[in-house]
């Protein structure tokens, strides 16, 4: 049923898959990370630059919130300290309420940005999954290009749904802290975004990873995407978990987990959490849209190689075309030596209808008519021969010897070259008598 609800064209490369049946998923996963850990860290940097926005973001909204912690005056109303104010109730939920407001607000332009990253590393982490751990760097502008607009939609989706989920659980805590009548409105609401918030999250993955594969326009692209989500929703919850770590230390812990989540969010975690995440939608794919067929590693070619490799590769092209043309001319000249020179096109022939006939015997001759006869031969052969020499000196005749020779000569030599020439050996002197 899913493989039904699922559309969209696949994307078409230049190059094959690199897939064995045989080989899992998981395994495919820990050979890339273990084997290609050093181009995990300069993909990992590259997404990192690109992010930069949405980190500087959560570090100014971390000391914002802490400054108007030190700063508000929270601590009021107690009849102590100038000037006095008589109610502050709901005023630090009010400050959060702006504070994020302002900051949920920018970080979807900063999404925006880091889409550049997830759609050049997630295609690059695609194509060493496909080729077996084959890296160039022209497939993360190829991979911007190809797949910005599709990773800005998803990215679009999570951040503005994050925005509102914010929101409304911020004037959750604001109503709480007023004892508001509709308090029991807002906590459902509360409840009802945070578990949108969380599948849209999967949702967006899933969004991410269809457009490495597939060719979709927006409104097929989160139709798939939501198809995916409820179609491998346990597998989803667990891979999204076991990809997603890292960032959960950063964000949910304010102790020393938080310097370990920081250190492998600058080591690592961008590219573990792609690379992992995509070896499970491959599976997903080839479990619904049906496995690629198995290539071997040294059939499969390279991706997006080097414009150098490219000019060279087509440097060979040309020399082989030409080798073949001059292989299939050598041919044509041998076949055309091997009929010999052509008497039609060498020299003149006399027309049948010029020239004087030749003499018929009757049916009853004498020596006469046998002499006749013969004069007759004789006459022709020298009408011929008149006919040939007045005619030899045409453009058409010597042309075509002119080039025969030529083509004749041109073979030998060839032939010839590649033949040592044995020269004549000197015959050895006797030695004298004893």
């Amino acid at each position: 049923m899913i493989a039904r609800l699922l559309g969209g064209q696949e994307r078409g490369d230049t190059f094959a898959r690199n897939y064995d049946p045989e080989v899992s998923r998981f395994s495919q996963f820990w050979e890339l990370f273990k084997g290609k850990f050093g181009k995990m860290l300069l993909l990992n940097l590259f997404m990192l630059l690109t992010f930069a926005p949405v980190v500087a973001l959560f570090i100014l909204h971390a000391l914002a919130l802490t400054q108007q912690g030190a700063t508000g005056p929270y601590g009021s109303g107690l009849g102590v300290g100038y000037p006095v104010i008589p109610d502050v109730t709901g005023a630090a939920e009010m400050a959060a309420l702006n504070s994020d407001l302002l900051f949920y607000a920018l970080l979807i332009p900063a999404g925006a940005i880091a889409s550049v990253g997830i759609a050049g590393g997630m295609y690059a982490l695609r194509n060493m999954l496909w080729t077996g751990g084959a890296f160039s760097f022209k497939d993360l502008g190829y991979g911007i290009r190809r797949n910005y607009w599709q990773v800005l939609e998803a990215s679009l989706l999570f951040t503005v749904v994050l925005f509102f989920a914010m929101w409304v659980g911020d004037l959750a805590n604001l109503y709480r802290a007023l004892n508001s009548p509709n308090l029991w409105l807002m906590i459902t609401a509360q409840v009802f975004v945070c578990i949108l918030l969380v599948l849209v999250l999967f949702v967006a993955l899933w969004m991410v990873a269809l457009s490495m594969n597939y060719k979709h326009n927006a409104w097929t692209l989160l139709r798939n995407g939501v198809v995916m989500t409820f179609g491998t929703f346990p597998q989803t919850v667990f891979i999204a978990a076991c990809a997603l770590w890292p960032f959960a230390l950063v964000v949910f812990d304010a102790g020393f987990m938080t310097s370990v989540g920081v250190v492998l969010l600058i080591l690592f975690a961008f590219s573990y959490a792609m690379l992992a995440w995509m070896c499970f939608a491959q599976w997903g794919f080839d479990k619904f849209l049906g496995a690629p067929a198995a290539v071997k590693a040294a059939e499969a070619p390279q991706p997006h190689s080097s414009a150098k490799q490219k000019k060279q590769e087509r440097l060979d092209s040309a020399s082989e075309q030409i080798a073949a043309a001059a292989e299939a001319e050598r041919l044509e000249r041998r076949a055309v030596l091997s009929y010999g020179r052509s008497q039609l096109m060498s020299r003149p022939i006399s027309p049948v209808d010029e020239g004087e006939a030749l003499y018929e015997l009757p049916q009853t001759f004498t020596r006469e008519d046998l002499a006749r006869l013969r004069g007759s031969r004789s006459e022709m052969a020298a009408g011929v021969a008149a006919y040939e020499s007045a005619h030899e000196k045409e453009a058409r005749y010597v042309d075509y010897n002119r080039r025969y020779e030529a083509l004749s000569r041109s073979v030998s030599g060839t032939e010839g070259d590649g033949k040592k020439k044995k020269g004549k050996r000197r015959p050895k002197r006797p030695g004298m008598l004893k």
